[in-house]
């Protein structure tokens, strides 16, 4: 599996990052946790997500430790997702953004978060208040940031934008070296910003590849309905659906690789360094592993992919 740099930070990560949100002690037990992500990082796995607010947060820390004491030597880049302010501030704090990291820091047993995935809140989460923090918070997040860093602390900031104004603006950040995301062939808002982001040399993380398991092969496969025939039979009313199902009859992707077509899709854009995946089983680690060895970048796929899919994006 070749790593990919993330933008031009000079910080590398497998394509595959271990997404530990749904990684709990009632789906998988500790020692078949820690044997599953010892076998994919003997295939090259190397990038974990995780965030101190999932329930599964203090198991995988301890599927960590585990990992981390059977194999010393193996390379651990970490992306972390801080909110900072949370719903319930009203406005940015360093203070509180430099509490949670040497909580993370500690509670995961590195030295350095990589990849910060930050996120501004509020209540109501619209943009009109967010984008009013973004404005006013940039000397101290500057401030915190440049200290932490100096620090060894951190790597570099990237973005949970929540909407497309918000990741106009936060990627016109000069500490903001790209987003931590969704994309996937139905979820495509950000697409617009990844040639920019490529020359920018800003990178991307993509987020829910399989759009919470609906383009997958197990819901777009056989049925009674004919070809691909459960995807429009479960969703006869959803032109975007009906869209992916033509596109993938265009490309000619096979019925029975449609997962392995979700998981590479975001991989085809060279901004894209990584795409998310939990992972739950020995055999589903394998699978991903698997369709992650294919993985290829190839912006004109893509580009096709795209224009098919949503030609007003290209």
């Amino acid at each position: 599996m070749n790593r990919r740099e993330f933008g031009h930070t000079g910080i590398y990560l497998s394509p595959i990052t271990f997404g530990s949100m749904r990684l709990a002690p009632d789906r998988v037990r500790l020692d078949l946790a820690v044997e599953m992500i010892t076998r994919m990082a003997e295939r090259g796995l190397t990038t974990f997500h995780s965030s101190h607010e999932y329930e599964s947060y203090p198991f995988f820390c301890e599927v960590m430790q585990e990992f981390r004491s059977k194999k010393p030597s193996a390379e651990v880049v970490h992306i972390a997702k801080i909110a900072v302010p949370h719903f319930h501030d009203a406005t940015f704090t360093g203070s509180r953004l430099s509490t949670l990291i040497e909580d993370q820091l500690r509670a995961l047993g590195t030295e350095r978060i990589d990849i910060v995935q930050w996120l501004v809140r509020h209540q109501p989460n619209e943009d009109e208040q967010r984008l009013t923090i973004l404005a006013e918070c940039q000397q101290a997040l500057t401030a915190t940031w440049e200290r932490l860093h100096g620090e060894g602390k951190v790597g570099v900031l990237t973005s949970f934008p929540y909407s497309v104004p918000f990741a106009r603006e936060v990627l016109k950040l000069p500490l903001c070296e790209g987003l931590v995301t969704y994309l996937n062939a139905l979820e495509l808002d950000m697409v617009p910003f990844l040639d920019a982001m490529e020359k920018a040399g800003q990178g991307y993380v993509a987020i829910r590849p399989f759009h919470a398991g609906l383009i997958t092969t197990e819901n777009m496969g056989q049925s009674s309905c004919g070809s691909f025939g459960v995807a429009l039979c479960a969703n006869r009313s959803n032109a975007q659906m009906e869209k992916l199902v033509s596109t993938l009859r265009i490309l000619n992707v096979p019925e029975d690789t449609v997962t392995d077509f979700a998981l590479q899709f975001p991989l085809l854009h060279p901004a894209v360094a990584s795409v998310i995946v939990s992972v739950t089983s020995l055999n589903h680690a394998d699978e991903v592993m698997d369709a992650s060895d294919r993985a290829i970048v190839d912006k004109e796929t893509f580009t096709k992919t795209i224009n098919s899919l949503s030609p007003s994006l290209v």
